[in-house]
């Protein structure tokens, strides 16, 4: 059987590289290869899987930076150039551990959501909600920044107040990158998304 190569692309430039997570299952699936970052030409990190076992799980990055305490703010440049226009992608923030974050995701049809997972378990804090500062479309950056000031999140896109919620579960901890492969179309359409500071 002719094995299908699909690619997942997220870059961002940093200075200090951190860890990789994924929650994939090895149930359906060889057993799961190391997740490989490497900055290209532009000095942007780049990860890329050609294996279609990936699907149906999700990906995150946490850059090597201090553990704030408190958390102050994080911001990043998101752009998916392919793949499903519902998947969410965005940014991971108050970073305990691999069970332990918050979530901020958006998608090119310009819905934003907030969750957190604690202890694995996923708790929804801002149902899908359509961004006002969103701008739509692949190909297409949007700046997404989140600040923190006690207890209270505020979320900004493309510089522009969005929205804000109350919550005292992860009040410090480190950020990253965030990417779900659930994607109607995978694996006939592959998953590119960038990502830049």
């Amino acid at each position: 059987m002719k094995r299908i190569l699909i690619g997942v692309i997220m870059v961002m430039t940093v200075l200090n590289f951190g860890g990789c997570f994924s929650n994939k299952s090895d149930t359906n699936s060889v057993v799961a290869k190391t997740i490989e970052w490497e900055k290209n030409d532009n000095g942007e990190l780049e990860f890329y899987t050609n294996d279609t076992d990936y699907k149906n799980a999700s990906y995150w990055f946490v850059l090597n930076s201090p553990y704030e305490d408190p958390m102050k703010s994080f911001e990043v440049y998101a752009k998916k150039v392919s793949g499903y226009k519902d998947g969410g992608y965005g940014i991971i923030f108050g970073v305990q551990d691999n069970s332990n974050f918050y979530r901020l995701l958006i998608t090119e049809t310009g819905f934003y959501q907030v969750s957190k997972k604690v202890q694995d378990e996923n708790t929804v804090i801002l149902n899908w909600n359509r961004g006002n500062n969103l701008q739509t479309g692949y190909g297409v950056y949007n700046k997404i920044k989140v600040t923190y000031n006690a207890g209270e999140f505020k979320i900004y896109f493309n510089d522009k107040f969005e929205n804000n919620f109350t919550d005292y579960q992860f009040t410090k901890g480190k950020y990253g990158m965030y990417l779900g492969v659930f994607d109607e179309n995978f694996p006939k359409e592959s998953v590119d998304i960038l990502f830049a500071r």
